[in-house]
């Protein structure tokens, strides 16, 4: 498709935290670009996981109520909830939509962090606080909340980071052949990491018998005299191969 997908009528709608989602046509679709790189390191099932350092929208307020009392009550609750969390980037959803709707919008948007407040949770002075990572819910004081967020979105960018390292390393092999290079690509998903020359003829071998190419170059070859993985000669660096998917 190229870096304009214009041609194909494919958008995507990326949320800004002004509440206001933004089409934009995709761009890049073979996953070189940072939006691609973040969906497939972290989405699920439910939609993106955006680590709260990048997400525009790091914590979503649902308001559960029924007429406008008790409108009235959490909009009152509210105005010291967004004092204490004025650091961090939070929107109050206040469509007339369901509640049930938001949470799959929001969920799909990929916000770190989703607090539901209703009538009941103010009665006991506590709100329910859903960690999009692994939407496990958790009551939380009131009061607490201006120290309990920014730790929890903190755990939440630590646990994505960990996550996507550990999957990354568990994908991850050295090989000092190109039989061997070529047998994994047949076989597996992940990257493959060898000494290498620098030719330009090494790189288009492998990518015609794999389709892998190189992705980064991680440093000086670890040892003097060690032969590439492809042509034998004396390798200069250490490489990673990888396919485009």
């Amino acid at each position: 498709m190229g870096d304009d997908a214009s041609v194909f009528r494919t958008t995507v709608r990326i949320p800004t935290a002004s509440g206001d989602d933004l089409e934009a046509w995709v761009y890049q679709p073979d996953g070189h670009g940072p939006h691609p790189a973040v969906v497939m390191a972290h989405g699920d099932d439910f939609g993106l996981q955006l680590p709260p350092r990048i997400a525009p929208v790091q914590v979503i307020i649902i308001p559960i109520f029924r007429g406008e009392a008790e409108r009235s009550q959490i909009e009152t609750a509210l105005q010291q909830v967004l004092i204490d969390l004025e650091d961090i980037r939070v929107k109050v959803d206040w469509r007339d939509e369901r509640p049930g709707f938001k949470f799959n919008e929001w969920e799909l948007k990929g916000v770190p962090l989703r607090i539901e407040v209703g009538p009941r949770d103010l009665a006991k002075g506590e709100v329910t606080v859903v960690r999009r990572l692994n939407r496990a819910k958790q009551p939380v004081p009131l009061g607490d909340l201006g120290v309990t967020i920014p730790s929890m979105l903190e755990e939440v960018q630590e646990a994505l980071f960990n996550r996507a390292r550990d999957f990354r390393e568990a994908h991850t092999v050295r090989l000092d052949s190109l039989e061997a290079i070529v047998k994994f690509f047949d076989t597996s998903v992940g990257f493959v990491v060898t000494p290498w020359c620098g030719r330009a003829e090494d790189e288009r071998i492998v990518k015609e018998r794999t389709t892998a190419t190189t992705r980064v170059i991680l440093g000086p070859a670890s040892g003097a005299g060690q032969p590439c993985a492809i042509c034998g000669q004396p390798a200069t660096v250490e490489v990673a191969w990888g396919k485009a998917y």
